[in-house]
């Protein structure tokens, strides 16, 4: 019954933004506590079974994603402007090209890109130009909090 639910709020979702899709560049997918985005221009049709999300891409390929772990799914516009934490020991701010960190006393801020390559560290409060990061996704790492960041 929980799968024919999500199925039928999955479709409806679908339904309802399919028009507005072609505004937005990403598509997020909230899956057993993990997200994953999608280029929405690579991304040809979305479609359901009894138990999968499948989308095809445009270079033939596809990818299912169980509708038993889905959580959330959402389109989202190109550049991203402003993220702030609050719930973490430390914060971290990025807002208008400028990410500010500042770093509770005995942790360690790291920054990694989705290889898994640290690309920055920092043992007190900084502040960096999102323009000094290439265009991605990154992961901020204080203390043992991880935060998911994209650079437009």
């Amino acid at each position: 019954m929980k799968v024919l639910r999500s199925l039928i709020t999955a479709l409806l979702f679908t339904v309802s933004t399919q028009m507005m899709a072609d505004n937005f560049a990403y598509l997020t997918v909230s899956q057993d506590g993990a997200a994953c985005n999608f280029e929405v221009s690579k991304i040809n049709k979305i479609t359901f079974d009894a138990s999968d999300m499948i989308l095809s891409m445009t270079d033939g390929t596809t990818q299912r994603l169980p509708l038993s772990g889905l959580s959330k799914m959402f389109f989202s516009a190109g550049d991203l402007t402003s993220i702030t934490s609050q719930n973490m020991a430390s914060k971290f701010e990025l807002r208008d090209g400028v990410l500010r960190i500042e770093i509770a006393k005995g942790e360690r801020c790291t920054i990694y890109d989705l290889k898994g390559e640290e690309i920055f560290k920092a043992n007190e409060s900084v502040t960096l130009s999102a323009n000094s990061l290439k265009k991605g996704v990154y992961l901020v790492k204080i203390g043992n909090e991880v935060k998911k960041i994209l650079n437009k």
